[in-house]
């Protein structure tokens, strides 16, 4: 009994789930209006034990490969697990 009023609140809940709340200028964001830096730069956060993290490494060699050579890329571990 228990499983089917679980499956049931799933259902009615579903709908619910898709909505997509309409966000606004000034309330949800606020839009920069200078940049962050003058020279144009590629930001790349990544941890040493994520292994999507280590098959996007032949991406940003390509990426650096074809970037020209004033933008640079910067990689900035990050600690997923607690400590780097």
């Amino acid at each position: 009994m228990k499983k089917i009023l679980l499956i049931l609140a799933a259902i009615f809940m579903l709908p619910r789930a898709n909505a997509a709340p309409e966000f606004k200028e000034g309330v949800n964001y606020d839009v920069l209006k200078q940049t962050a830096t003058a020279q144009p730069e590629v930001l790349e956060y990544f941890s040493y034990y994520c292994p999507p993290c280590a098959k996007f490494e032949p991406i940003v060699e390509q990426l650096q490969h074809d970037l020209p050579k004033e933008v640079a890329i910067k990689k900035n571990p990050v600690a997923f697990l607690g400590e780097i």
